[in-house]
């Protein structure tokens, strides 16, 4: 059932960077929180569960050792490539705009992610 969500997860995250977002997009770009705008910080925010769910199959199916390891920086290297990839469509896309910065926030809900996931289960 995990391997479903994160397939559905994928696919809904293409799909915000490549579908117009209009007046939602200018807002979110002209709110400011900690310097940074509110669409930069998004990009954090919508990254962040890859690594969540990641966590949540390999507890359910009870992977250890060396393949929990194994799966756990395939996924890691697999959402780092997704969130270049999202952001990266964007320089093609005539209605959308490529940022940098975009695409290093987004890898940064990746990492944050992967801190959670990497959390001993149980200490929550």
């Amino acid at each position: 059932m995990y391997k479903y969500l994160i397939i559905f997860y994928s696919v809904m995250l293409l799909v915000l960077h490549v579908f117009p977002v209009g007046f939602i997009g200018n807002t979110l770009r002209d709110t400011q929180i900690w310097f940074v705008s509110a669409d930069t910080l998004s990009h954090t925010i919508i990254f962040l569960p890859w690594m969540v769910i990641g966590w949540i199959y390999l507890n359910r199916s009870r992977i250890h050792g060396k393949k929990r390891v194994q799966y756990a920086l395939r996924l890691f290297y697999a959402g780092v490539v997704l969130a270049l990839f999202a952001e990266g469509i964007q320089y093609f896309l005539p209605y959308r705009s490529f940022s940098p910065v975009d695409a290093l926030f987004s890898v940064a809900g990746v990492v944050l992610g992967s801190v959670v996931f990497l959390a001993k289960p149980g200490r929550w």
